[in-house]
């Protein structure tokens, strides 16, 4: 019998981290605090290179200490990202903002792989591997529908005060964080790992000796980067500058998330589709 309770528990967690109240109102709440556009292009760019740089690591702890703990820093860094955000509205302390995107990168290394192999293993444990796809669609598109409906609440929240979105992300991490630590420890399967020094000294030993890796390191961060610069800033500001309030703006994402839940809920039926039409 598949553990549904720790696939319940599992799913609260995630949608609490869907909750994302400052989704479509960042640039908005960055420019209250007085931040420049170059500013806001810098900390996107520093959150994406640190992304690259702490994928190896994060998923070196992964395997050797197991999911569930990943799972619990994930929603730890997010929690503290989140309280950053605030801390540097009161404060202007630009330390707190420049750490609240290394911290949000280490939510994405700690959560990206993790999450995935935990909801896995869960299934393999109790014979429902077939039923793991069907799983993951399902909650990828709760998420888009969770996210929808907090970004039109976020819009409304922010004209009460720029730093409330922020401050209850942060309270409702803190419950995730709570909602994690209850979830089941499933078994790591025993994999032949180097060390993480080793990684990292081989990573670098790349990095000396192939001009190629080093144009692929320096491509993929450039484009990273250049993805979040487009997603984060342009993009939102382009809506904002046609004249749509606060308040409204949510409601554009409302539209987007929406659209990605309906398209996210028919992946089993498009991989079915897919591998019947390949192997004719």
């Amino acid at each position: 019998m598949l553990s549904q309770k720790s696939l319940r528990l599992f799913f609260v967690s995630e949608m609490l981290q869907a909750f994302w109240l400052g989704h479509f109102i960042s640039i908005v709440f960055f420019h209250a605090m007085t931040m420049t556009d170059f500013h806001i292009s810098v900390f996107h760019a520093i959150m994406a290179a640190s992304m690259f740089f702490l994928d190896i690591p994060t998923g070196v702890f992964a395997d050797k200490y197991g999911a569930k703990k990943s799972l619990v820093l994930a929603n730890v860094a997010l929690s503290l990202a989140f309280f950053s955000y605030v801390l540097s509205f009161f404060t202007s302390y630009w330390v707190a903002i420049i750490g609240s995107a290394l911290l949000f990168s280490l939510y994405d290394g700690f959560h990206s792989g993790a999450s995935e192999a935990y909801v896995f293993r869960v299934h393999k444990k109790h014979g429902q591997e077939s039923s793991y796809l069907p799983y993951m669609s399902r909650l990828h598109a709760s998420a888009s529908v969770t996210t929808a409906i907090a970004s039109v609440i976020g819009g409304y929240l922010y004209i009460v005060h720029p730093a409330i979105p922020y401050t209850v992300q942060g309270l409702l991490m803190v419950v995730a964080i709570a909602v994690s630590t209850k979830l089941e420890n499933v078994h790591t399967p025993p994999v032949h790992t180097i060390s993480l020094k080793t990684q990292l000294r081989e990573c670098l030993r790349l990095v000396k000796s192939g001009n190629g890796f080093v144009w692929a390191t320096f491509l993929l961060i450039s484009g990273t980067a250049t993805y979040e610069i487009f997603n984060n800033l342009i993009n939102q500001s382009y809506w904002l500058e046609t004249g749509i309030s606060v308040e409204k703006f949510g409601w554009l994402g409302l539209v987007v998330f929406l659209m990605d839940g309906i398209l996210v809920r028919q992946t089993p039926t498009l991989s079915k589709w897919l591998g019947k039409w390949i192997w004719q």
